[in-house]
């Protein structure tokens, strides 16, 4: 029985995500009917942006396994890895993609402690890059006393990484189960080098992916790339997306993103056209995760190779 499971748990899960997906869009059809301009030369820089965007999320997990767990996996295993948490968010609760993704690395050799750790250290850094884009950007509109007084806090909080790590580790051990305690206790916090390069690799995540929302603008609506607009729907996508993650209560936090990007782009685009700008990328967003799905069903004849993190 134990196999059975093991071979069909994947399909299972890819279908209960498609799902909920389909679900959502088929509540929202009613919206997808507009007339709209088209601009096939941004879809094609949107589609550039996206591979890269994939390439570096990728590049960052590799390197946060290889440093978190002394562990050096493929840029195909690390690629399934990611098509699993982006698919499992459409679960309520949105821990089902980790959880997936640690019962994949366990079977490639990683155990669950090591697997957290390195989840941990991801979300941890993807969230302080977004954390800092959003200030960096919110400069960049609207440059005052209290925008660059941001900029200050947000250098001081890289150049206090590391300590900021040994919290966040020291409150996580202390609100977890008594089994857990010690291996959280006895996690040890990346150095300053890692840290800054990974933060450094998810800020042109958040960027990449803030791109192709502006390519997807501009070719949906007649927008000129200005840098005020360029700034603003950037902010808009990223924060759009931070929150989005914080709702719990909402599958991949469909709905919530949406108008929180929309609100913000409140100044630049109708309300209209934001939300069906919002539309229009979760359904970008959608399609190209669903793809990214099908390395899922690909076998992995390669296991993990065990390494040494570089100093």
């Amino acid at each position: 029985m134990l196999k059975i499971v093991k071979k069909i748990w994947m399909p299972i899960f890819l279908l209960g995500s498609l799902i909920f997906i389909g679900q959502y869009f088929y509540n929202q059809a009613d919206r997808l009917n507009e007339v709209l301009y088209l601009a096939p030369r941004f879809l094609i820089i949107a589609t550039v942006f996206q591979l890269i965007y994939w390439f570096v999320t990728v590049h960052c997990w590799q390197r946060i396994v290889i440093i978190s767990t002394r562990t050096k996996i493929s840029f195909m295993q690390a690629f399934s890895h990611i098509a699993l948490v982006t698919l499992g968010k459409y679960f309520p609760g949105k821990i089902w993609g980790m959880v997936a993704r640690a019962s994949l690395m366990k079977q490639q050799g990683i155990d669950l402690h090591q697997s957290f750790h390195a989840t941990f250290n991801e979300q941890l850094l993807l969230l302080h890059a977004s954390a800092l884009l959003s200030i960096a950007l919110f400069c960049a509109i609207t440059p005052n006393v209290y925008t660059i007084s941001l900029c200050v806090l947000g250098a001081g909080s890289v150049i206090m990484i590391v300590p900021m790590q040994r919290i966040a580790f020291r409150v996580l051990a202390r609100f977890s189960k008594k089994s857990w305690h010690k291996d959280l206790q006895g996690m040890v916090p990346l150095t300053f080098r890692q840290s800054t390069g990974l933060l450094a690799g998810y800020s042109m995540v958040w960027l990449t992916i803030g791109l192709v929302f502006c390519c997807i603008c501009f070719s949906l609506f007649k927008v000129n790339p200005t840098f005020s607009v360029v700034m603003q729907l950037l902010l808009a996508n990223t924060l759009g997306i931070t929150i989005g993650f914080f709702a719990v209560f909402a599958p991949g936090g469909l709905g919530v993103r949406e108008a929180v990007t929309s609100a913000l782009l409140a100044s630049e685009l109708p309300l209209g056209d934001a939300l069906l700008l919002s539309l229009f990328f979760r359904l970008w967003i959608i399609v190209f995760e669903v793809i990214s799905g099908i390395s899922l069903l690909i076998p992995s004849k390669a296991g993990a190779v065990r390494s040494v993190p570089p100093h």
